[in-house]
């Protein structure tokens, strides 16, 4: 039904799934209309347990989607070889300028790779990779190329003139999440 929407809608710029649980098929086939999307500028997939196997899919997105501008994907467990997918696709991607990687489970490796691909992505400006089990070899590359990051959250937020526009805020759990997009 989602995956039908998404085909046929051309003015949605915001689409969040929170903890839906989605099955790896439709992960990819929402990869696949995403791929092709002309309009959505922010994606939130929070908690979805998306796996390796669905960040690959998302790293196929944003190496064709040539709109979206802010990509949450916190708690997904999308491990090191996640990681690793999505630093690849950060290198050819040139329109992302947030990314929220949260409590991924990336560990060094994954990391690593991420740290690599932000020295060759020049769009960036937001990036939270809190929660991951990155290692000190990898906080101390942080530190090195990005000396503004905040290590004790590794929220690696360094546009400060960056103006929000729209704001969301809901409750899970007893738990309030607010974004701000612009």
């Amino acid at each position: 039904m989602i995956i039908k929407f998404l085909c046929k809608n051309n003015t949605l710029t915001i689409f969040e799934l929170v903890r839906s649980q989605l099955e790896l098929e439709t992960i990819k086939a929402l990869a696949d209309v995403l791929c092709k999307n002309t309009s959505l500028k922010h994606l939130t997939l929070r908690g979805n347990n998306l796996g390796s196997q669905g960040g690959k899919a998302l790293a196929d997105v944003l190496c064709k989607n040539s709109t979206l501008t802010s990509l949450y994907l916190p708690q997904n467990n999308l491990g090191s070889e996640g990681g690793n997918l999505l630093a690849d696709a950060l290198c050819k991607n040139n329109t992302l300028t947030t990314l929220d990687l949260s409590e991924n489970n990336f560990g060094s490796e994954g990391g690593k790779a991420l740290v690599d691909a932000l020295y060759k992505n020049t769009t960036l400006t937001y990036l939270d990779i809190s929660d991951n089990n990155l290692g000190s070899e990898v906080k101390n590359a942080l530190y090195d190329a990005f000396p503004w990051c905040d290590y004790e959250d590794y929220d690696c937020s360094y546009d400060y003139d960056y103006t929000y526009t729209y704001d969301y805020t809901y409750t899970y759990d007893d738990y309030t999440y607010t974004y701000s997009y612009n």
